[in-house]
């Protein structure tokens, strides 16, 4: 299979190429700050590719959307940040094209959200709920992509509707039962650590992701990247890849 990484000079994008060398899948290495013959600079210099694995950054989506439409190649988007209006263009290429987008590659990230998504709806009503993030000095958006797919998941499981707070520090009033915290810490070079606590008068429950490399993220690109190679237009998550992962056990 020929895999496109873009944005391949990157952290995320060595990552994946370097996981790449031990398999007999073909790299075609693309980035647009390349100065070098062995990496194109954009996607129309590139040979075809059997799927598209997009670590660049979420201000060139246009330009990848763009690219691909000819040849409706299957695309994994594993770059978070999108505005509304990505998010739609995204959408509306789907109905031509198979794109399979997480804001999270790690299938025991996934893992963690259907345990909030099955558990909350016992927990809501006796604990107030937070969810921590930490990541790397280097990391922009905060709270993170993952955070907010933890929060999600807590809301489509509870049954009284949650209130996402962001700016608690800024508040002087009780803390609502029905809210759901979200801090941020950024420092050092943490790979990423996701915790969502539940706190109640006499006990509390933390469930807790830590991902130690970020090899983990360039497995599951690479899981996505063969997932979606024959799948039909549509936009796809790590659950379909889950899904279709459990039935072949």
């Amino acid at each position: 299979m020929k895999i496109l990484v873009y944005g391949a000079l990157g952290r995320m994008g060595q990552t994946l190429i370097e996981l790449l060398k031990d398999t007999t899948h073909e790299i075609i290495a693309v980035d647009v700050k390349s100065t070098s013959p062995e990496v194109y600079r954009t996607l129309e210099e590139a040979p075809l590719a059997d799927v598209v694995v997009d670590f660049s950054h979420h201000s060139l989506l246009e330009d990848i959307l763009l690219a691909t439409k000819p040849h409706n190649t299957p695309l994994v988007i594993a770059t978070t940040g999108h505005h509304e209006t990505q998010i739609k263009a995204l959408e509306a290429a789907s109905n031509q094209q198979a794109i399979f987008k997480s804001a999270n590659l790690s299938v025991s990230m996934h893992v963690m959200q259907d345990l909030l998504n099955t558990y909350t709806a016992l927990l809501e009503d006796a604990y107030d709920i937070e969810i921590t993030e930490t990541h790397h000095k280097h990391k922009v958006d905060a709270p993170s992509g993952s955070a907010w797919l933890l929060a999600q998941a807590i809301q489509d499981g509870a049954h009284t509707p949650k209130t996402i707070v962001l700016d608690r520090p800024q508040r002087h009033t009780p803390r609502n039962p029905h809210e759901i915290g979200l801090t941020s810490l950024r420092g050092g070079s943490i790979v990423g650590e996701h915790t969502v606590h539940f706190y109640g008068e006499a006990d509390s429950l933390h469930f807790t992701h830590k991902a130690y490399t970020k090899t983990v993220f360039a497995q599951g690109a690479l899981l996505a990247a063969q997932f979606m190679v024959n799948q039909a237009p549509g936009l796809y998550t790590m659950r379909d890849l889950i899904e279709e992962r459990r039935k072949r056990t």
